[in-house]
């Protein structure tokens, strides 16, 4: 794909270095924690307003600008939220991450609890959480998989019970960015007449659809294979396609590129926790 020459410019010495600079930025000025302009923000999902900025960091927590996210304290108010919720993640390995958060914050939500629902919780179990990967490009020369064994997104789609109380999450990206556009696009707008049926039988269910984000870059293949402008090519495609159906589009790829020190394609736990955050906003608004 590259020459000798052309591969020795992504080293590691001379990719992803900081440029020196003695800049100092001094910002004075109320913060004012989900309003703008002294207006109070809706709580998030689809169609939400724009606005020059998605939002900012501020001691570990994002702050958008653009909807209210309900902020988690392991209280009541998160038990009330995921009671009788089912949250279906659908996607890679990025979508795992959330399956984790999640069952680690249900099981310290129940730890809290007092024993009366403790022990309704255990015969009930009331929040209920599942993940199921996507099945990703097949390219020549991979061993022979059955094809019963393959589990595309629009066919799991398909197989779900939705209602108001369904939390259906995609994150469905970061395995196309060493494939032609037109495969990622082909692949989108399968997943978007699954929607449309979906919501034509359960027109309650909550889809979010999670855009990709940077990432990291540490072997040649990942300069290569994961481009970031690629990916935020693959983030407006998904917008353009799916932009008009009643869905979440929790676009936060902003938030990635404020993340330091390092564009992790895998985000730590603050970064996990804000995007969830923005989810049970939707989930649980009435």
């Amino acid at each position: 794909m590259i020459t000798t020459s052309e591969a020795a410019l992504f080293n590691r010495s001379l990719a992803n270095r900081e440029v020196p600079n003695d800049i100092r930025i001094t910002v004075k000025g109320k913060r004012i924690q989900d309003g703008v302009g002294m207006k109070s923000l809706p709580p998030c999902g689809p169609h939400l307003p724009a606005r020059s900025s998605e939002g900012y960091w501020y001691n570990k927590t994002w702050y958008s600008l653009k909807c209210r996210p309900h902020r988690l304290h392991l209280s009541h108010l998160d038990y009330r939220c995921l009671r009788n919720k089912s949250i279906v993640v659908l996607g890679d390995s990025t979508g795992r991450q959330y399956l984790e958060y999640l069952q680690h914050l249900v099981k310290n939500i129940k730890a809290d609890l007092p024993e009366e629902i403790r022990k309704w919780e255990r015969n009930h179990k009331s929040m209920k959480l599942d993940f199921v990967f996507h099945t990703f490009p097949r390219n020549h020369g991979e061993p022979a998989l059955e094809v019963k064994k393959l589990r595309f997104v629009a066919d799991e789609i398909d197989r779900i019970v939705g209602g108001p109380n369904v939390l259906l999450v995609l994150c469905f990206w970061a395995h196309y960015n060493a494939e032609p556009l037109e495969t990622f696009r082909s692949r989108v707008w399968g997943i978007r007449h699954a929607l449309e049926r979906l919501l034509s039988r359960y027109p309650d269910t909550k889809v979010v659809w999670r855009t990709g984000t940077m990432q990291d870059h540490i072997r040649l293949e990942h300069f290569l294979e994961n481009s970031s402008w690629y990916t935020s090519q693959l983030l407006q495609e998904a917008k353009q396609i799916l932009g008009d159906l009643n869905i979440f589009i929790m676009d936060v790829w902003e938030m990635s590129v404020c993340d330091e020190p390092f564009y992790m394609l895998h985000p730590g736990p603050d970064i996990i926790k804000s995007h969830l955050e923005m989810m049970l906003s939707y989930l649980c608004s009435r």
